[in-house]
């Protein structure tokens, strides 16, 4: 591989990376447990823990590289774990 592409892919991934991180910032954000009073009383928030974001990971690299924003992606993420468990449940019968 040309050296030149190669410093390319790490610096994409580098930056991807640090978009990412920053988004999981904005999605954390608006968490009840981690909302600010201020931006509950102005905001809608989510119930979900921190936890249950960190287990969906891949979800939300999908949501980022659609280019879904954070509050959407919160939005949708019930029906992502309903169909994740619906999937499941037709695998084990």
């Amino acid at each position: 591989m040309n050296i030149i592409k190669r410093i390319k892919e790490i610096n994409d991934n580098i930056i991807f990376r640090n978009r990412f991180k920053k988004y999981m910032t904005q999605v954390k954000s608006q968490l009840t447990c981690n909302a600010t009073e201020r931006y509950k009383d102005h905001f809608i928030t989510y119930t979900y823990s921190n936890e249950e974001i960190d287990s969906n990971t891949a979800y939300f690299k999908h949501c980022f590289k659609s280019n879904l924003s954070s509050y959407k992606a919160l939005l949708f993420l019930s029906d992502y774990i309903e169909e994740n468990i619906l999937s499941d449940n037709k695998r084990l019968n």
